[in-house]
């Protein structure tokens, strides 16, 4: 994240796996504490980004 986001500065927080997703659920936050997810997977070699990415790509436009 820091290498394509890097003026949002945003850290690890949680990973959860989601059934309903058939994924891994990934939460980054900012410096102001604002919450990013998305999802990451396949579950047994979690490589490919998916739901979610496209909006921290939009709010990082917006810095």
């Amino acid at each position: 994240m820091d290498v394509n986001f890097p003026k949002m500065h945003l850290k690890y927080s949680n990973i959860e796996w989601s059934k309903y997703h058939d994924a891994y659920i990934i939460q980054f936050k900012d410096k102001k504490d604002k919450i990013y997810s998305c999802t990451i997977g396949p579950k047994n070699f979690p490589i490919s980004i998916g739901q979610g990415i496209v909006a921290i790509q939009e709010e990082y436009r917006r810095y």
